[in-house]
C-alpha cells in the first residue's frame, strides 16, 4: 500500500499585527531635519508610512524597546543627545526593527555609519514584510 500525498495547496490562518514607519521628507529649518526624518506620526511634511507585518509578540517587543529608549534618554539626557551617527530617529528605528529581524537599511550605502530616513525608505520598500505603503500629503495650516 502506498502513501497517499495531498497535492493542494492548504490556507494557513496566521494572526498578524502591524506597525507602521514613516518616513518624512526633508526640513532646512530644524537641526538634522535637512535629511527628513521617521517616526510614527508626522503632520508637518510630507510622508510615506510602510506598514510592516508583525507578529503580536514582535509588535511587543518593538514597544517596549522604544519605551524604554526613551526613558533611558529622559533620566539621562545630557548621556543620550541626539546623533546623526548612533542616536537619531533613523538609528533608532533601525535597531529596533533588527530585534525582531527586519533589515531596514542595507549598510553597504550608508555614509560615515550614517543611516539617513532615505535608508530606511528604500530599505523597508524592498522588505517582504510591507503590508501597504500610505502616502501622506503635508497638511496646511
Amino acid at each position: 500500500m502506498g502513501v497517499e500525498r495531498r497535492h493542494q495547496a492548504e490556507v494557513v490562518a496566521a494572526q498578524t499585527d502591524s506597525v507602521e514607519v514613516i518616513v518624512s521628507d526633508s526640513r532646512v529649518i530644524s537641526r538634522g531635519s535637512q535629511f527628513g526624518h521617521v517616526a510614527v506620526q508626522q503632520t508637518f511634511r510630507d510622508s510615506v508610512g510602510y506598514v510592516l507585518r508583525v507578529s503580536a509578540e514582535e509588535k511587543h517587543k518593538i514597544e517596549t524597546e522604544l519605551k524604554r529608549r526613551v526613558a533611558v534618554t529622559n533620566r539621562e539626557p545630557a548621556n543620550h543627545g541626539y546623533s546623526l551617527l548612533d542616536d537619531s530617529c533613523s538609528s533608532n528605528v533601525a535597531d529596533v526593527a533588527n530585534l525582531i529581524g527586519i533589515v531596514a537599511y542595507d549598510p553597504r550605502w550608508s555614509a560615515f555609519g550614517m543611516i539617513s530616513p532615505e535608508d530606511i525608505a528604500v530599505g523597508l520598500a524592498h522588505s517582504k514584510r510591507i503590508k501597504e505603503k500610505r502616502f501622506y500629503p503635508k497638511q496646511r495650516p
